[in-house]
């Protein structure tokens, strides 16, 4: 992984295994002459030697063993959650860059020390593109929520590109209501418990364009003076609907908390791009008897990933690459 040296995990497993086949020759080794043995420890002596210095000269990765790079342009957004959150006039900030993950121990060092990537030849200080976690699960457009195992995150500035088809989120409605405390209404004698309202904010939203869309939900919002949760949503229950075309989500669908983060991660894939993708959800404040005016701030981000489409950026970073390198490129944007 990229946290613990892999030779710390192998090389106990290995340890274990040599130690159990040579428990019997090495039982021999007392029925052995004098001469014999001393042979014996020459041999094996030099053969440790040799091991050694063949594993200090060899380098880490070969053609055999390729080092992953992942490689994903990327365009990320900020924006108000206004009715069009893609329109142009709602973005706070944005910024583009080639987001490289090389999820191993090793990280980006071979690839810095080989010198052979033409975007990083005029950066003399390469912590100039390792930039901080900000924002959530760091403000960057995971394809999985891998943003746990790797630590350290290179990203290189690079000119806003465009892409196609382009991702459209739109906020269909935006409504608030109460709801009473159901479970201290079953004690009925306890006039004061059935009285306590919460309010509640429910967000529609339609989100159309690239087949392979996620969308990451803050489960657990701290304000000033209350928390706010995600108490429902409809994936599992909707139906994605777009004209004569319909999916159903299967009822087994639960989510699931993700604790680093605080959140969820839901990744939606479809063969049709032009099948628009429906839902809600709710989220309820824990102040109790708040007023009518009073607004719920809650957080979510959209990520968007064209795997088969690529930037000039990309192809000459994929001619740089030696063939130690398993190169894997793709587009991405987000956080929205």
């Amino acid at each position: 992984g990229s946290v613990v040296p892999p030779e710390l995990i192998v090389g106990p497993f290995v340890s274990i295994l040599v130690t159990l086949f040579l428990m019997i020759p090495l039982s021999l080794f007392h029925s052995l002459t004098k001469e014999q043995r001393k042979k014996f420890i020459k041999l094996t002596g030099i053969l440790a030697i040799t091991l050694f210095l063949i594993t200090l000269s060899h380098s880490a990765y070969d053609k055999e063993h390729p080092k992953r790079l992942f490689a994903q342009h990327v365009i990320r957004k900020w924006v108000n959650n206004t009715e069009s959150i893609t329109n142009k006039q709602n973005i706070i900030k944005q910024d583009a860059g080639i987001w490289l993950n090389p999820f191993d121990y090793l990280n980006m060092k071979p690839i810095f020390d080989a010198n052979i990537l033409t975007i990083l030849k005029d950066k003399k200080d390469k912590t100039d593109i390792e930039i901080p976690c900000e924002g959530l699960i760091c403000s960057l457009p995971w394809y999985f929520p891998f943003d746990f195992i790797e630590k350290n995150i290179w990203f290189v500035k690079t000119e806003i590109f465009d892409v196609n088809p382009p991702l459209e989120v739109k906020i269909l409605n935006d409504e608030y209501f109460f709801v009473k405390d159901n479970k201290n209404n079953k004690n009925e004698n306890n006039n004061e418990n059935s009285n306590r309202e919460f309010r509640r904010r429910k967000i529609s939203f339609q989100v159309s364009g690239p087949t392979h869309v996620g969308i990451v939900i803050s489960a657990k919002n701290k304000t000033e003076n209350n928390n706010i949760h995600l108490v429902d949503w409809s994936f599992g229950k909707e139906v994605i609907e777009d004209g004569e075309h319909k999916t159903f989500f299967s009822n087994s669908v639960k989510p699931v908390y993700r604790t680093e983060c605080g959140c969820y991660f839901v990744f939606r894939a479809t063969g049709n791009p032009k099948l628009n993708w429906n839902f809600y959800l709710i989220f309820q404040t824990d102040k109790e008897n708040v007023n009518e005016n009073e607004k719920i701030p809650v957080e979510f981000s959209f990520h968007a990933h064209w795997l088969e489409e690529t930037t000039p950026e990309m192809e000459q970073m994929k001619k740089d690459m030696p063939e130690w390198v398993t190169f894997i490129p793709f587009l991405q944007l987000g956080p929205l």
